[in-house]
């Protein structure tokens, strides 16, 4: 299963300067409209703030960089196992084109698309997102 992803995950320049002059617009600049989240709550986007703060700069900062690094195009034929790529409709960080791009790609992939989630669509979607996972996995132990 690949939720929130691709094959190549550039991260902005302007972004990685923020992770580290400025983290303060870093956490601003992922809760912006369709990044994290489509349409939170004030709730939802307090925890996560709280979470990145937790986190720290150092690690977001490095999470950040290894996502920037992160380039397996010429790997996708170790890929045999049937997979499922799933995504949020309103995803800025790791848009629908990048699990499109996954589905065409890899021998045997299935793409799915949440309505009204962004980037963490398990967190904006839970029942709709396990929903999903267990629909494929049930199909994928009948075949």
């Amino acid at each position: 299963m690949l939720a929130g992803t691709g094959t190549r995950l550039t991260v902005l320049e302007d972004f990685r300067e923020w992770l580290v002059e400025d983290f303060e617009r870093a956490v601003d600049f992922l809760h912006g409209p369709d990044r994290l989240f489509h349409k939170p709550d004030e709730r939802t986007v307090e925890r996560s703030r709280a979470q990145l703060r937790a986190t720290g700069q150092a690690v977001t900062r490095r999470d950040f960089l290894t996502c920037h690094r992160f380039d397996v195009r010429e790997r996708l034929q170790e890929v045999t196992t049937p997979t499922l790529a799933i995504v949020g409709e309103h995803d800025a960080l790791t848009p629908p084109s990048y699990h499109e791009f996954l589905a065409e790609q890899l021998p045997d992939c299935e793409m799915r698309v949440l309505t009204e989630a962004a980037h963490l669509a398990m967190v904006e979607r839970p029942t709709a997102f396990n929903e999903t996972l267990a629909g494929f996995f049930d199909d994928s132990v009948a075949a």
